[in-house]
């Protein structure tokens, strides 16, 4: 707890609060103000029609690019496992944390089999579906094998 506290004491840092999503204001295209949600949650469709869900944490600048990193969990586990690196990455980097297939939010996927190919299929497809063409990608366990295969 101490290294997330000095973390979040730090200048401009911003916490997540009893696990709802901070948020800053910063202008819109228009120059308004506008929020922006600074952890979300949600689910994406894989090639092979499976609901799999991820974490996204972007505390970094809204006027800078920021580049990605995507934290896969060991087996049995899910994306809450890797929350204590999120107050050291978030920001400077936009932190992505992917449910592998069958755990946390995410389906099982139709055969219900998991192989380290299908695992890496999937976070080719994620990072497809947030339009990125590079990333830096760490994982524990079983989420380094699956990150030593993309």
């Amino acid at each position: 707890m101490r290294a997330f506290d000095a973390c979040c004491r730090r200048e401009n840092a911003l916490p997540i609060i009893d696990g709802h999503a901070a948020f800053s204001i910063a202008p819109d295209d228009d120059g308004h103000s506008a929020r922006r949600e600074m952890t979300t949650t949600s689910h994406w469709t894989a090639s092979d029609g499976t609901q799999l869900h991820y974490r996204y944490d972007d505390f970094t600048d809204p006027w800078q690019e920021a580049p990605l990193v995507v934290l896969l969990h060991p087996g049995l586990g899910s994306s809450l496992r890797l929350f204590g690196w999120v107050p050291h990455l978030a920001r400077r980097y936009r932190v992505l944390r992917p449910d592998i297939r069958g755990h946390g939010k995410s389906q099982p996927g139709p055969d219900d089999t998991l192989t380290h190919d299908r695992l890496a299929l999937d976070l080719i497809e994620l990072l497809d579906h947030f339009g990125v063409r590079r990333a830096h990608v760490m994982g524990s366990s079983a989420g380094g094998m699956v990150a030593g295969r993309t």
